[in-house]
C-alpha cells in the first residue's frame, strides 16, 4: 500500500468519524479518496482559518507525506487526549468509528480545530475539480497505473486489477506527480 494511499484512507477515516456514519473498518487498501470538507485561507504560518474563527492546518497539493501524517496525528491524539476510543492492536493512534459515546462527541467537538484542511484544488466544490479528476484519472492510465473511478465520481478510484508491473514507490510516484500535475494545471 503506498504512502499516500495511506495518508488518504486516514483522511478518509477521519472524515467517515466526523460524520459518525463510516464502516465499522478503515476503508479498503486500493481506495484512495480525495474528498474534501470546505476550503479555508491560508496564514503564512500554514495554518488556516476555518469556519467559526478555528486555526486548522491547511494542506497543500504538494504537501510531503510526513506533514499529512503529522497533522493527522496531531488530531488523532487530541481524540484520544480527549476520551475518544481507539483502535486496539494498532498502536491506539487510529480512532475507533464505531464511538458515539458522549466522550466521543465530547473529543470530536475539542479537537475540531486540528483537523487537516484538504488543498482547495482537491475540493469538489472547485468548478476545475471534475474536469481536471478526470485528467487525474488519464495521467495514472497513461502512466501504466490501471484504476476505476468509484462512485459518486470524484470521491476516489481502485485499482483496475493487481497493482501489475509498477513497484509500490512507482504507484506512489505517479499517482502524486499525476495530481499534482492536473489539479495544478489551467484549463
Amino acid at each position: 500500500m503506498t504512502r499516500l494511499i495511506r495518508a488518504a484512507l486516514v483522511a478518509s477515516a477521519a472524515l467517515a468519524l466526523l460524520t459518525a456514519c463510516g464502516p465499522e473498518d478503515p476503508p479498503p487498501a486500493q481506495v484512495a479518496a480525495l474528498t474534501t470538507s470546505g476550503s479555508a485561507a491560508t496564514t503564512a504560518s500554514g495554518t488556516s482559518t476555518a469556519t467559526g474563527g478555528a486555526e486548522r492546518p491547511q494542506l497543500r497539493l504538494d504537501s510531503s507525506e510526513e506533514e499529512v501524517k503529522r497533522y493527522w496525528a496531531a488530531y488523532f491524539a487530541c481524540l484520544k487526549q480527549n476520551g475518544h476510543k481507539m483502535y486496539e492492536g494498532r498502536g491506539g493512534d487510529s480512532p475507533d468509528q464505531r464511538d458515539t459515546s458522549p466522550a466521543s462527541q465530547s473529543a470530536k467537538t475539542a479537537c475540531a480545530g486540528k483537523i487537516p484542511v484538504q488543498p482547495p484544488e482537491l475540493d469538489q466544490q472547485n468548478p476545475e475539480y471534475t474536469d481536471n479528476y478526470r485528467a487525474y484519472l488519464k495521467c495514472m492510465d497513461g502512466k501504466g497505473l490501471k484504476v476505476v473511478p468509484i462512485e459518486p465520481f470524484g470521491s476516489g478510484w481502485n485499482y483496475a486489477d493487481t497493482p501489475g508491473r509498477l513497484t509500490e514507490e512507482q504507484r506512489h510516484q505517479v499517482e502524486r506527480d499525476c495530481k499534482i500535475g492536473t489539479f495544478s494545471a489551467k484549463r
